[in-house]
């Protein structure tokens, strides 16, 4: 089961931070909210996260695409 990230404001108003153990990212909202706080931001913890090197912005392609985009400059 996937772990979410969260930050919610409580009733008083203030910014709570935790994390809810959920299957989806509604499940995870539906949690917080049975914890009496109003969640602002859910993320699923690790989500967005790259394996391995950047693909396309070294190598011997970024000087054909800068001159690419030189190109079609006008001065």
């Amino acid at each position: 089961m996937p772990t979410f990230q969260y930050e919610a404001m409580n009733s008083t108003g203030q910014v709570v931070k935790g994390e809810v153990d959920a299957a989806s990212s509604e499940e995870a909202i539906a949690k917080v909210r049975t914890l009496g706080n109003f969640p602002t931001k859910i993320v699923e913890k690790g989500a967005g996260r790259r394996r391995g090197p950047a693909r396309g912005r070294t190598g011997a392609a970024a000087p054909a695409r800068a001159k690419r985009r030189a190109a079609g400059r006008v001065s």
